[in-house]
């Protein structure tokens, strides 16, 4: 009856400590949440997560036993202790995804109490697991998605060459005399590619591969999905409606479960080829079985702890400042340049929250051609939305979805006191080349804002004092003639000095 009565407590204080992630695996998907988890880079489903996770920590249960004489105790201090300041943090910050830490870093303090460094051992595979489930930090995630869906493009349009000549890819646009097809972010394969990683965690355990081939089967997996993915784009464009397959209004949860079945059992066929071909005999016990009843009760105080942590502790108030409305401020006119707004196309430039995005045409209102004209993108950092903070990464330096950069390298805005990248695009289909001066503001680079980002800084007092802003101002000139181009970058120049007070405020 103790034994019982303990491992409930255990049980229901896990759940009630992290019933987020309790709740959001308990929720019922609706259709779009599925085809989501399928398509959209987002983080993987919780209740995958956690099932894996728990497979895993059931199947190896001999291994982490409790053995008498065999506790790393500081090994359990130490993970304990790491648990417990991200729960901390999660709870101050409101960041459920940190909870996944917290929880693989208790899982292997309980596997060092249990049966020391061999139970820590046994746990980190199923701790890693829950890893997988953390949200992709934004800053990465972005650079990663612009680089798949290039990347996917450029795959399918040599896959198309193999049997059709017609077909062009000019960026991430597809083309074809009936159509054009657009790899969008949803295109990418991102998620595709995290599900397939742990699947190969799933059946590295099945087949009983050795950590070295193990390794080997989760680095096959993106790959693979990288693979398969391509192949699904490449169907959809060359096929007569692409619009019925990758629509708005179309079922896409089909192909997903087809990628990821053809995946699975690909990934399946591939461990069973590498694993052992007799099954491996069960080493001896090392050491007799210890007193599982003390360690749980000593689990259950720790979970009991936070618990009571996460009802005292309120999260960080939001500061004043983040009610009040932040919008762009740039000047519509100025010094013989007026403007008129510009419709980006939707599947390139998300649609932003009010006042955060500015794009305007700016001309010299003494030009009658109006042709010496300069476009101005300026974006404001959402910082929860990631349709939009995917324009502070080096996607910015694209003017559109259909432009291949051909020479791009950092340059000096002396008027603007600032560096920025240069870029020169052009598109297969056309002579025009667009230059382009791109910058962001408060930007402190990829590894420091994925880490921001990860650690979920901007809901805690180091946020920063504004938001950060993506600047790219573009400069077309007719054709791939130098003096055309030089004479567009001069205009660029000249519109930053113009503009420097306007520039140097946001």
């Amino acid at each position: 009856m103790k034994a019982w009565l303990s491992r409930a407590l255990v049980l229901a204080l896990a759940v009630f400590a992290y019933r987020p992630l309790a709740l959001a695996a308990a929720e019922i998907p609706s259709a779009h949440r599925v085809e989501a988890w399928l398509f959209r880079p987002s983080q993987l489903p919780l209740p995958l997560v956690l099932g894996v996770a728990g497979w895993l920590c059931w199947r190896r249960r001999e291994r982490w036993y409790p053995r008498a004489h065999a506790r790393w105790r500081a090994g359990a201090i130490g993970f304990a202790a790491v648990g417990a300041i991200f729960y901390v943090w999660a709870l101050l910050t409101r960041a459920t995804d940190l909870l996944l830490v917290s929880l693989a870093a208790n899982l292997l303090a309980f596997g060092a109490g249990a049966a020391g460094r061999a139970g820590s051992r046994a746990l980190l595979l199923p701790a890693l697991a829950l890893l997988l489930g953390l949200q992709f930090p934004g800053p990465l995630r972005s650079e990663v998605v612009w680089f798949l869906q290039r990347a996917t493009a450029t795959g399918a349009v040599h896959l198309l060459a193999v049997w059709r000549s017609d077909f062009t890819s000019d960026g991430v646009i597809l083309r074809s005399a009936e159509h054009s097809f657009h790899v969008i972010d949803g295109c990418s394969g991102l998620q595709g590619i995290a599900t397939l990683a742990l699947v190969a965690v799933i059946v590295g355990e099945l087949h009983a591969l050795s950590h070295r081939r193990r390794w080997l089967l989760f680095a096959v997996a993106p790959v693979l999905g990288y693979a398969l993915n391509v192949v699904r784009i490449t169907y959809i464009a060359a096929s007569k409606n692409p619009e019925a397959y990758a629509g708005l209004t179309g079922d896409h949860t089909p192909q997903g479960l087809a990628l990821l079945a053809a995946g699975t059992l690909l990934l399946y066929a591939l461990g069973r080829a590498w694993g052992p071909r007799e099954p491996r005999a069960r080493s001896a016990e090392a050491a007799p079985r210890g007193d599982a009843a003390a360690l749980r009760w000593r689990a259950a105080l720790g979970l009991a702890a936070l618990s009571l942590a996460s009802q005292i502790l309120p999260p960080f108030a939001p500061r004043d400042r983040d009610f009040e409305p932040q919008s762009v401020a740039f000047p519509a006119s100025h010094a013989g340049w007026v403007s008129e707004p510009i419709r980006g196309d939707p599947y390139f430039t998300a649609p932003p929250l009010p006042g955060q995005l500015l794009y305007r045409r700016y001309t010299r209102s003494d030009d009658p051609t109006l042709t010496d004209y300069v476009d101005v993108f300026i974006a404001m950092d959402p910082e929860q939305t990631y349709d939009m903070s995917e324009l502070l990464s080096t996607k910015l330096r694209w003017p559109g979805p259909d432009w291949n950069l051909e020479q791009e390298h950092r340059a000096r805005l002396w008027d603007l006191a600032r560096d920025a990248d240069f870029a020169i695009a052009g598109r297969a289909s056309q002579p025009e080349r667009a230059v382009i001066y791109a910058w962001t503001i408060r930007d402190e680079g990829i590894a420091r804002e994925t880490a921001r980002s990860l650690f979920a800084l901007e809901t805690s007092p180091l946020r920063r004092e504004r938001k950060r802003v993506a600047v790219r101002i573009v400069a077309f000139a007719p054709f791939d003639e130098p003096l055309a181009i030089d004479r567009a970058k001069q205009r660029l120049d000249r519109f930053a000095t113009v503009f420097r007070d306007s520039f140097n405020g946001l």
